[in-house]
């Protein structure tokens, strides 16, 4: 790959949602210092939400960081960290403010021991107002950045009132062999909520969205689009919803860029730190979120639970609530 000198080089690590809650912090990043070259694993949706195509993947990323190439490298995932190799004084002075920022925020063996005390510091951060989001555009000096709002054409008109859900995880998990998730809802949970839609609002189909790799079909559902689409036009049915109901994935942060009123459930991972104040944000109080409290946290429940019960007691009646809340 061509190292190219004095320029910005920019990686955001993770999946579908890392990129969409980072959209804007990558747009003001442009703003302030050009175009600069983008590495993703998720280059399809990135390629949705700038309309332009990443410029490698994060694998290439980490050899430039390994190269002696006189760049700046910014790499975004629970932080935003900056290398800058270069001579230009605008990176010099990025560089210093993400340096100033987390030492003064004593953030230092959190991000050296990344990702093993990310949900420390998520609970650390969180106490003083951050969120996923606010943090990684903080520490590169950009500060209520807005979620950049998007609204795409409508991939069919044949569905005029829908309700869209999501039952599925990240699919770079079932890449690397993950055959479940402890953020998934149980699927009789699924069954009896798109029962209480049903009843509730008869005249809005019931849409479920997935990919095949990680994805349950929900028994009653009006259409079941698991591995039917291609991420961008899932996003355009996504898009048109009245309401999406979902765990914390990726479709979570599609569905707030859309402005589309969503209802989160949340267990292992916390809420008021990944979510989103305009969507309604369920938790359970059964259990503490173990967000990195172990290696296989996001495999399998760390107090040894079948179904984790941060999940379990979340009820479909609580949701449908959220969905009144929401859409009357």
């Amino acid at each position: 790959m061509t190292a190219y000198r004095g320029k910005l080089h920019v990686a955001v690590m993770g999946g579908i949602g890392d990129v969409i809650l980072s959209y804007a912090l990558l747009d003001a990043l442009e703003r302030r210092y050009g175009r600069f070259r983008f590495y993703t694993n998720q280059p399809d949706t990135y390629r949705f939400y700038s309309e332009r195509e990443a410029d490698g993947d994060c694998a290439d990323f980490v050899k430039l960081d390994q190269s002696d190439a006189p760049t700046c490298l910014v790499g975004i995932d629970t932080f935003s960290l900056v290398i800058n190799r270069s001579k230009d004084a605008r990176f010099q002075k990025l560089l210093d403010l993400n340096t100033k920022f987390i030492v003064e925020h004593q953030l230092q063996s959190y991000v050296e021991d990344r990702p093993f005390k990310d949900g420390i510091a998520a609970d650390f951060m969180g106490g003083k107002g951050f969120t996923r989001s606010s943090l990684s555009a903080a520490m590169l000096g950009f500060h209520d950045l807005r979620f950049v709002r998007r609204r795409p054409k409508p991939l069919r008109t044949w569905l005029r009132r829908y309700v869209t859900i999501h039952d599925g995880f990240g699919t770079y998990h079932a890449d690397n062999g993950a055959t479940g998730c402890t953020k998934t809802w149980p699927r009789e949970r699924w069954e009896e909520l798109v029962g209480l839609l049903k009843a509730k609002y008869p005249d809005h189909a019931i849409v479920q969205l997935g990919h095949p790799s990680t994805a349950r079909h929900v028994p009653g559902v009006d259409h079941s689009f698991i591995g039917t689409f291609s991420i961008a036009d899932t996003f355009r049915i996504l898009a048109h919803s009245k309401l999406h109901i979902d765990g914390d994935s990726g479709l979570t942060h599609a569905a707030t860029s859309f402005g589309v009123p969503t209802v989160a459930l949340f267990g292992p991972t916390p809420g008021g730190y990944f979510g989103y104040p305009q969507n309604v944000n369920l938790q359970s109080n059964a259990c503490r979120p173990c967000y990195w409290s172990n290696d296989t946290w996001l495999e399998r429940c760390p107090r040894g639970f079948r179904a984790p019960i941060c999940m379990t007691t979340i009820t479909p009646y609580q949701v449908l609530a959220g969905a009144e809340a929401l859409i009357g």
